[in-house]
């Protein structure tokens, strides 16, 4: 299934309920230039999330780190590690993600496989990821099952569920095995920088619609101007009024898909000072204008 928008709280955390309660799996293909800002845009979640690259090259950004992943490599992000993903050079590079919540690994709470073989790995601040590529022998057996379960997903035959969840276990322990070989791997961010960047996140996705000014930024993290915005874009690859804009946008599509103000309304209520502004800046990012977006949706229903 292609995903064209992923939808987050005012926290960056990613809404979508992946699969169900009794079975909290689901693989999703995303070809980039199809998702609606052309690249999937910062997030986090409570699930653990395996990829791997089906064609293109993508760039994850990731714990400060900007990593570049051809077709055929693969990678982990742990819960709660906020992440963003954009083609590299290829705009339609695609990939395919596997979302499982960690209960449906360890099963019930409190058991022996929760308490010394999940949770230190999933609660380390040393692992926010993972990155594997078939020249290595355990890291291409990992990669290999991450395509089993894509095709047994898609093929839904009776008592897949378990074969799944066979996958899954075999893909966690080669994983835990590696951590255990390696030295720990430092976080970039530090806990105060995390804290700061998270301010300001909520910052943005609570006043989006208000006329913000960089001294709003500087004041609710107590930094200077120009210390707020070199951590910002430090950490999060783009300046913070970049990072507004996209969120402005993502906004709007709200808007545009379910209700029936105009243009115009819709720039005023995410916070755009005209609605020139908005179309040109929604054109950049999608290709079209918000009434042609809107049209398209129409067209495929």
């Amino acid at each position: 299934m292609q995903v064209y928008d992923i939808h987050i709280d005012q926290q960056m955390k990613e809404t979508t309920q992946h699969g169900s309660l009794d079975f909290p799996f689901a693989i999703y293909e995303t070809q980039l230039n199809k998702n609606v800002l052309g690249f999937v845009n910062w997030h986090w979640h409570n699930e653990l999330q395996f990829c791997y690259v089906v064609s293109g090259i993508i760039m994850l950004y990731i714990n400060n780190e900007e990593i570049i992943l051809k077709s055929g490599q693969g990678f982990f992000i742990n819960k709660d590690v906020l992440h963003m993903i954009k083609p590299f050079e290829i705009p339609d590079s695609k990939y395919v993600c596997i979302n499982v919540h960690p209960t449906l690994i360890y099963g019930s709470p409190g058991n022996v496989i929760e308490q010394r073989l999940i949770r230190p790995f999933i609660q380390s601040s040393t692992l926010t990821h993972c990155i594997f590529s078939p020249e290595t022998a355990s890291e291409n057996q990992i990669l290999l099952q991450f395509s089993k379960m894509n095709s047994l997903y898609t093929e839904g035959k009776y008592g897949h569920e378990l074969d799944i969840l066979i996958s899954l276990l075999t893909v966690w322990k080669e994983i835990i095995m590696i951590q255990k070989q390696k030295l720990p791997i430092v976080r970039a961010i530090s806990e105060m920088d995390e804290t700061r960047i998270k301010a300001l996140l909520l910052l943005i996705h609570n006043r989006y619609k208000d006329k913000l000014k960089l001294k709003d930024f500087s004041d609710e993290v107590h930094l200077c101007s120009s210390e707020c915005c070199r951590l910002f874009k430090r950490h999060m690859g783009c300046t913070i009024f970049e990072y507004v804009i996209d969120y402005r946008i993502e906004k709007s599509i709200d808007s545009l898909v379910f209700s029936d103000l105009s243009i115009s309304q819709i720039a005023y209520d995410c916070g755009f000072g005209s609605t020139s502004y908005y179309i040109e800046n929604f054109r950049n990012k999608t290709g079209m204008t918000p009434l042609e977006y809107k049209k398209s949706l129409c067209s495929k229903k």
